[in-house]
């Protein structure tokens, strides 16, 4: 009960990316509305992972923790962050192909979904290879969030590093 407790949040974020997904994906609205939908939603759900980052961290902060339940609160993390990112910048290119390049002109659906999790991903790493890049404000700042997302995360997980060190040792 515990566990189903603490992954509702993820699965609401997740349910609400689908729903963005499906509208944009089937059209059922002109593209300023769409956009009107998905940049307030996109800001909502960064300014909720940043409110689960940090909540965790002063849940976290002075307590004993078990590894494998931090573990898993990042691995989730990550994947909701990548996951999410990737459905709203699979929107905004749907809504505006000039709003990335990069994207090979003619490709399937799921093909370019991928290329969008690939992006999320490199973007969530900082690694940023450079091959597809945002266009305009709007996609900038939203991978700026991401940017400062994935940077939080890291910090999060370097300050718990002596929690995570005692866990483990104790262990063996």
């Amino acid at each position: 009960m515990k566990y189903i407790k603490e992954t509702a949040p993820f699965a609401y974020v997740i349910f609400l990316g689908i729903a963005i997904f499906l509208l944009d994906l089937f059209e059922f609205s002109s593209e300023s509305v769409r956009k009107g939908i998905l940049i307030p939603v996109a800001l909502f759900k960064a300014s909720y992972f940043l409110y689960l980052l940090i909540s965790r961290l002063r849940k976290t902060a002075g307590q004993q923790f078990f590894f494998y339940q931090f573990a898993n609160f990042i691995a989730l993390s990550v994947l909701l962050v990548v996951v999410s990112f990737s459905l709203d910048y699979y929107c905004f290119y749907r809504i505006d192909a000039s709003s990335f390049s990069g994207i090979p002109p003619g490709i399937s659906t799921l093909k370019e979904f991928l290329a969008f999790f690939y992006f999320s991903v490199s973007t969530f790493t900082t690694a940023g290879l450079g091959d597809i890049t945002p266009r305009g404000s709007l996609t900038q700042v939203l991978v700026a969030l991401q940017l400062s997302i994935g940077w939080l995360t890291t910090v999060l997980v370097i300050g718990n590093i002596a929690h995570l060190r005692e866990d483990l040792t104790q262990r063996h």
